[in-house]
């Protein structure tokens, strides 16, 4: 309201703003499925992306194999959280914790930002499977089911990619 208050004081908008308001709650309310997200929030509080499971979301990406096999694992359990929950990385648990322990929560968000803005072709292919891999998060959240759950095509990921112009 402080960003938004004055502008729209001064333009007269604030019965539009309400009634936009009013009609996204309404489609969200009558939305079915609706998606118990508190639900997801609280089942994920303690849930942890084990090393085994980032290095297989990793694996075959070329560039990302170290970040799989030494890299921060807090930076996977931020983005798989972020799309769980469609909510930002930001408020993840694996961030707010460090946040509030003063332990460099900026490496976690700077490395996630990169992952999510740099167009580089294994950022995209590792968002990709992220991805996947939160819905199936997302499924087991929503199913009361245990969070352990296998990558969706992990299959396909254990080798490298082909080279389009070689086929190899």
């Amino acid at each position: 309201m402080n960003v938004l208050g004055q502008p729209l004081e001064q333009a007269g908008l604030w019965p539009a703003f309400d009634q936009a308001v009013d009609d996204v709650a309404n489609m969200l309310d009558e939305q079915e499925p609706r998606v118990d997200y508190a639900r997801r929030r609280r089942t994920m509080a303690t849930w942890r992306l084990s090393r085994g499971t980032w290095v297989e979301l990793c694996a075959g990406i070329p560039g990302l194999e170290q970040q799989g096999a030494s890299g921060d694992l807090n930076v996977g359990e931020a983005l798989i959280w972020s799309r769980v929950n469609e909510a930002s990385y930001l408020h993840s648990p694996a961030v707010t914790v460090h946040r509030s322990a003063s332990t460099a929560p900026d490496r976690i968000t700077c490395t996630a930002g990169h992952i999510i803005r740099r167009p580089r072709q294994s950022y995209t292919a590792l968002s990709q499977r992220l991805e996947c891999y939160a819905a199936s998060i997302a499924r087991a959240c929503d199913e009361g089911r245990d969070l352990v759950v296998p990558i969706p095509g992990a299959a396909r990921f254990s080798s490298p990619p082909t080279n389009r112009r070689t086929g190899t």
